[in-house]
């Protein structure tokens, strides 16, 4: 297998225009960092396929992976790394730069792009007081993921004697994109900063 360090040799000036510096070979394979903690690393996969990492902080909080590029058939590694600039150019920076410009969704469904995030997320809900609890029941077995698989019975018996509901098995990110379904379901949110 080739290796794609000396092919990114060439990119090198067009990472560095971006802010970013080649670092030592710590990473899976080569790799460019920002003086802010940002960072793209190259890695090889089963096959030969190309694929990129992109991340924020040290040690990573932010994680997100490219889709892979195939270095086989007619593909030469060459063609995967000029694809993998093409991918940065279009959405990779774009993430790095402000990975909440899109929700978690719309980087994976418009760009390929798998977003994991190791922040917690501690989200609290809280709702009218002129909400009956039947309204109650309904808004949140629709908007709230752990009431969706629960009885409505169950979630009237988890609800009925609370005014607010803290939800904390997400992620920020993940948090973050709920925050909008469950305002449009009439829920007040008050999400923690990362």
């Amino acid at each position: 297998m080739a290796a794609p360090g000396k092919l990114l040799d060439s990119y090198e000036p067009l990472f560095a225009s971006r802010g970013y510096s080649r670092r030592s070979a710590r990473e899976r394979g080569p790799s460019f960092q920002s003086c802010d903690g940002r960072l793209v690393s190259y890695d090889r996969v089963t096959g030969g396929r190309l694929r990129c990492f992109l991340s924020h902080g040290d040690p990573p909080y932010l994680k997100a992976e490219s889709p892979w590029w195939n270095t086989d058939h007619y593909d030469t590694l060459a063609t995967a790394v000029s694809a993998s600039w093409d991918f940065l150019l279009a959405a990779g920076f774009a993430f790095l730069d402000s990975p909440t410009t899109l929700t978690v969704t719309d980087w994976r469904v418009r760009y390929n792009l798998l977003v994991r995030d190791s922040r917690p997320g501690r989200l609290t809900l809280t709702w009218p007081s002129n909400w009956s609890l039947n309204d109650l029941v309904m808004a949140a077995k629709r908007s709230i993921p752990h009431y969706r698989s629960l009885s409505a019975l169950d979630v009237r018996e988890q609800l009925a004697a609370v005014r607010s509901v803290s939800i904390t098995d997400l992620s920020y990110l993940d948090a973050l994109e709920l925050v909008p379904k469950l305002s449009l379901h009439g829920f007040t949110t008050d999400l923690n900063a990362p």
